[in-house]
């Protein structure tokens, strides 16, 4: 949660990736979304849905994984946003 507490506090870290490399942000929405029976869908399920298709357009992955939580979730009501952002890195131009 960035700006949301005044007295956080944030370390910085450089990553470089590689051309092809896919980064997957989410909010906790996804994780945190409930079935029926109450059971949240968990880090361990988005990662266990995101393994199989992480070789997929970012278009693909999103529509997969947010299918994913849908069909999870089906006869729950909604209780938080559920976001997911696919970025796929390319060749560096000038």
């Amino acid at each position: 949660m960035v700006g949301i507490m005044d007295d956080a506090v944030f370390t910085m870290d450089r990553l470089t990736f590689t051309a092809g490399t896919v980064l997957l942000a989410y909010t906790d929405g996804v994780t945190e979304a409930f079935s029926a029976d109450g059971t949240a869908f968990s880090d361990e399920r988005l990662l266990e849905a995101a393994t199989p298709i992480r070789e997929k357009s970012v278009k693909e992955i999103t529509e997969v994984l947010l299918a994913d939580v849908d069909s999870f979730c089906v006869g729950a009501p909604q209780a938080d946003d559920i976001t997911i952002l696919a970025l796929q890195f390319g060749p560096q131009t000038l």
